[in-house]
């Protein structure tokens, strides 16, 4: 796209990150869209937000694993 000289917007692109996880997202997904306005969200927010969301998941992972 950036050979065509045309831009994605932020939009576009959380759009496209939060459509594009896998349904065990949707809650995360739900969660972030209404407890923030959608022109307050950015790139830098959505992928931070994500990585902590799997730091959560591997600590629950770990917790699980170490309890079997």
């Amino acid at each position: 796209m950036e050979d065509s000289n045309s831009e994605v917007s932020d939009e576009d692109t959380i759009l496209t990150l939060l459509h594009g996880l896998l349904p065990e997202y949707d809650n995360f997904v739900q969660c972030l869209t209404v407890s923030v306005k959608p022109d307050e969200l950015s790139v830098d927010d959505i992928c931070a937000s994500l990585v902590a969301e799997e730091e959560i998941r591997k600590h629950k992972n770990d917790q699980t694993k170490d309890e079997n």
